[in-house]
């Protein structure tokens, strides 16, 4: 298993929806995977643009989410991008996008490799 996603955390997923058995997890990744695109291509587009407000907004949304499904170097990546966003921060934007996409690649993939993912519904 890739260590791009801290386990810890989808364990923590998966003991809320012990009891109901309502896909919780699933779910959960599935909106992950939906809107990370969208996002990403924003926040690519404010760096390009070196629009820093763009780049905090939807660096702030992705680390959130990254966090939550347990993508903590997605989320710390995130961090440093928000961090450009809010300061005259001396950060490479075009550097981290880079790490952010190659580590995105991995998550994304981590989370396919997930039992949840490959159960029929």
């Amino acid at each position: 298993m890739s260590t791009s996603l801290d386990l810890e955390v989808i364990k923590g997923l998966r003991e809320l929806e012990a009891d109901s058995d309502t896909g919780f997890v699933a779910q959960i990744l599935n909106l992950f995977l939906s809107s990370v695109s969208e996002r990403v291509a924003r926040m690519e587009t404010a760096v390009v643009r070196r629009d820093r407000e763009g780049v905090k907004a939807e660096a702030h949304s992705l680390k959130s989410s990254s966090g939550n499904i347990g993508a903590l170097a997605l989320s710390a990546l995130c961090q440093t991008l928000e961090d450009y966003g809010k300061s005259s921060s001396d950060v490479d934007p075009v550097k981290v996008m880079d790490e952010f996409s190659s580590e995105l690649k991995n998550v994304i993939t981590a989370i396919y490799q997930l039992p949840e993912m490959n159960q029929e519904n």
